[in-house]
């Protein structure tokens, strides 16, 4: 999980919420600073605690108290969550050419007078526009030719 107890209340807040009082004692993480520093032995005395229940559990309770906190995901559990279904952010192909089977591609995540951009069509299949953007750079048809026969594009 991610916790980011940044501001010294954050930090004892978190601490206390742990049950972690001795550690808001320990010399290496008097600060912001010597927290940053002593990341990694402050990272694992926090994991001895933070182990007893799931990240979401955690994450709830701390942020009900004013420390950021959150479960890191999955890409699957990310892409299945309902802020991506409310933001419209998959779009799915029927049938994608050169694929054979319903594709599910990511959109854009922002907005442009409140509409995201529109994605009307699939990725096109690998090397359709091999022509066109190998022939920019001066490549003829023959040395395209052999490039593809050498396994190259």
């Amino acid at each position: 999980m991610n916790i980011a107890a940044n501001k010294d209340e954050q930090w004892v807040s978190l601490a206390r919420h742990l049950g972690r009082d001795d550690l808001l004692d320990h010399p290496d993480y008097a600060t912001r600073e010597l927290r940053k520093k002593n990341r990694l032995a402050l990272r694992e005395a926090l994991e001895q605690t933070l182990k007893a229940r799931p990240a979401e559990d955690w994450a709830n309770a701390l942020n009900r108290i004013g420390v950021p906190a959150g479960a890191m995901l999955t890409l699957p559990q990310i892409l299945a969550s309902p802020q991506v279904a409310d933001r419209g952010m998959l779009g799915t192909f029927p049938d994608a050419e050169g694929v054979g089977r319903d594709i599910t591609v990511v959109r854009t995540g922002v907005t442009f007078d409140g509409k995201a951009p529109a994605v009307d069509t699939p990725p096109p299949p690998l090397g359709a526009h091999n022509a066109e953007i190998f022939g920019g750079l001066g490549l003829s048809a023959a040395e395209l030719d052999c490039l593809a026969q050498n396994g190259a594009i």
